[in-house]
């Protein structure tokens, strides 16, 4: 297989796991892959920065490729809210890339590149973590929100994930009764929710892994469970108080919501457009976006290179939505 003379890479690196897309110069997708997270905040700059590489380099060699052929790498990453300095990017490649030919912003703003392509709009992310960005019509970007697990990451899978198990421990305390807590015990096959704290305190866990606790939650809210319900009503509500921050900002009026949260929860997404409408915000368009994160990290690397914008662009959605169609005909098919 012949290796293009261009090979641009986009990096969508969240807090637990990374999706990464490789194209030509034309914005033709020739591989996709996924690896770990890279939130060098949460796992360190030496895990964040092998997570990475070594998914990169596993998406090349797909395509008898190295690292070295990557003319530029372009990363959006949960760790950022603005873009990273000379001495960041340097610091995060070490000796794996070089930092000259990587680019590296905040993963809400690839994420907006991708949603609003240039034009004013909103983007919300509710995955791991929680965070916020926004463009207003002359081009002037905002952000909000993505303050880490330390602060709370309000409206998060975090910050769901973590009330769900406060609220089974304090059931088994004599708090609330709430279906949480024998979720929780049935999912570790475990009598007591206090047996989970060697595995909470243990050297392999980690703060952002609450999120995975996540579902748990939405899985007693769908069952009629009230406190659940609670939970997810009051993390909706800490992202519409969000996207109300940004449109003060903005004045967009398009929002794109993104993340774990978004795509799974339903009770999710229902109190967030409720609470929209509390703040008096109904007005709002609000839809999922049209091309994935990482095709935003492509975007800004077309950008960078100096490619031609609307041809890169049209030929990038192109190869998107045959990607979207092949797979929609394998899930079919089984």
């Amino acid at each position: 297989m012949e290796v293009s003379a261009v090979l641009l890479i986009g990096v969508d690196g969240g807090g637990t796991h990374s999706r990464l897309i490789l194209s030509d110069e034309t914005g033709q997708i020739l591989a996709t892959g996924e690896g770990g997270g890279i939130n060098f905040n949460a796992i360190g700059m030496e895990q964040a920065r092998a997570n990475l590489f070594d998914a990169a380099e596993a998406l090349l060699g797909s395509q008898n490729a190295r690292l070295s052929d990557c003319s530029l790498l372009s990363v959006g990453s949960s760790a950022l809210d603005a873009p990273a300095g000379e001495a960041l990017t340097a610091e995060f490649c070490g000796s794996r890339f070089a930092p000259e030919r990587c680019l590296m912003d905040s993963d809400a703003a690839v994420s907006l590149l991708a949603a609003a392509r240039g034009e004013a709009g909103i983007l919300l992310i509710a995955g791991t973590g929680s965070m916020g960005a926004a463009i207003d019509a002359r081009g002037n970007r905002y952000v909000g929100g993505g303050w880490g697990y330390l602060l709370g990451d309000s409206g998060s899978g975090f910050d769901i994930g973590r009330r769900a198990l406060l609220a089974a421990a304090e059931a088994e305390e004599g708090g609330a009764p709430t279906l949480l807590r024998a979720l929780f015990l049935r999912r570790f096959e475990l009598n007591s929710v206090r047996a989970l704290l060697p595995v909470l305190y243990g050297p392999d866990f980690h703060p952002a892994d609450l999120a995975a606790f996540a579902p748990v939650a939405d899985c007693a809210a769908e069952k009629g469970d009230a406190v659940a319900t609670e939970i997810l009503d009051t993390a909706a509500a800490a992202s519409a108080r969000l996207c109300a921050f940004l449109y003060q900002q903005s004045g967009a009026e398009h929002v794109y919501v993104y993340g774990g949260v978004f795509e799974h929860s339903h009770r999710y997404n229902a109190a967030f457009l409720n609470a929209l409408n509390e703040l008096g915000l109904g007005h709002l368009h609000v839809s999922p976006p049209l091309l994935p994160p990482e095709a935003g990290a492509l975007l800004a690397a077309a950008h960078r290179l100096g490619l031609a914008p609307a041809a890169f662009l049209s030929k990038l959605e192109q190869s998107i939505e045959i990607m979207r169609n092949k797979a929609k005909s394998k899930e079919n098919a089984r």
